[in-house]
């Protein structure tokens, strides 16, 4: 698994406390799949707006297409995907 995709996958994890009359409470941890999917989605969209901003307004028509296929080329790179 790629290392941004393990970094976000910590970071939408979730711990819950549960606690028992008879001894220390018990902290488990679960990934938050809603969470983990809007970072994933915030990571892309900071990807191809990092690419939009390359383009002046000169540029526009012409790099749409451009853009698209940089964008996703960024995101694959980004995520380690083939």
């Amino acid at each position: 698994m790629n290392e941004k995709i393990k970094e976000l996958k910590k970071q939408a994890m979730v711990e819950t406390v549960e606690h028992y009359c008879w001894g220390d409470p018990a902290i488990t941890r679960h990934l938050d799949e809603e969470k983990f999917a809007e970072l994933i989605i915030q990571e892309c969209l900071s990807l191809c707006s990092n690419i939009a901003s390359g383009y002046g307004l000169r540029d526009y028509e012409n790099g749409i297409r451009a853009g698209a296929i940089e964008c996703q080329d960024a995101i694959k790179e980004h995520f380690g995907i083939e």
